[in-house]
């Protein structure tokens, strides 16, 4: 059995789907499990913060651990969840005889100047790997894919609405991101030959690196449409994105997100060769991405 948190996320309700077809038996932490209602597994409800163990099904041998606050308007919420969550599941995990410990953490750990985010990501990975656990972290940077609603998502909307593209600073900034696709073969991998993956941490970054300009010229080409780029200063951006994230409860696009964008990004793709899986180049996930 597997225990599995963050299903209903935007990776969650990619992998859920493929494990059932795999023949996994799962079980899913959910505060809101309508979406996983109809789908052959078990449910636990609550969240990171508030579950009991389930006791009342076959043993749990594996978690993936892919919950976790993104954005937040308090700093705090960052460090509840992705680090005090995750400290708890931990320690019911070593209580419970786990034998495998599946984190999806973020290749933002890597930042030189680290925000919240990528502090709590850092502290939970520290915390796993003293825990005596058997485990896995997984790095992923930007991950895009069909019905991706926020960042490469978000850049596509704007695209198709928008007279012309808006563009914080001068979009020179490097970004690597990785297709939703590659994230799943990954996991499934290492499930099927666990033992190989034990207390191992990998960066998993796209095969392509290119700059802001770049990934917005590669949007419109697949498009098919032709903008003009405005580049905005990104002092100009903070107080309309600031009012934004304090009025929207769901916001698409943050403070920390647009300070994040002025650093650069990336790390050497060499895990296909580890999980002998052929990467997705940009171009193709893009392509699957806007017309799947």
């Amino acid at each position: 059995m597997i225990f599995i948190t963050g299903a209903t996320g935007f990776l969650g309700k990619r992998l859920v789907p493929l494990l059932i077809k795999e023949g996994f038996s799962l079980n899913c932490l959910a505060r809101n499990p309508d979406y996983l209602k109809n789908q052959p597994i078990k449910i636990t409800s609550g969240d990171l913060e508030n579950f009991q163990w389930p006791t009342d099904s076959e043993q749990i041998n594996i978690v993936i651990h892919m919950a976790a606050v993104i954005n937040a308007k308090n700093p705090q919420d960052f460090y509840k969840t992705n680090y005090e969550g995750t400290k708890k599941l931990i320690d019911e995990c070593a209580k419970n005889g786990v034998k495998h410990f599946i984190f999806l953490s973020s290749l933002n750990v890597l930042q030189k100047n680290q925000d919240d985010y990528a502090k709590s990501k850092k502290m939970a990975e520290d915390y796993l790997k003293l825990s005596g656990l058997n485990h896995t972290i997984l790095r992923p940077s930007l991950i895009y894919g069909p019905n991706d609603i926020k960042n490469i998502g978000q850049l596509i909307k704007m695209a198709r609405k928008l007279p012309f593209m808006p563009i914080a600073g001068n979009g020179k900034n490097k970004i690597q991101p990785i297709y939703i696709d590659d994230v799943t073969n990954v996991i499934i991998s290492i499930l099927k030959n666990p033992e190989k993956f034990y207390n191992k941490t990998y960066n998993l970054a796209g095969p392509d690196i290119l700059e802001f300009n770049e990934l917005l010229d590669l949007i419109l080409k697949t498009l098919s449409l032709k903008k003009k780029k405005v580049h905005i200063p990104l002092f100009l951006f903070w107080p309309f994105i600031f009012l934004y994230e304090k009025l929207s409860p769901n916001p698409k696009i943050t403070l920390r997100q647009l300070k994040n964008s002025a650093q650069e990004l990336t790390a050497p793709c060499d895990w296909p060769q580890e999980f002998n899986i052929k990467p997705t180049p940009l171009t193709d996930g893009l392509y699957r991405t806007i017309f799947n």
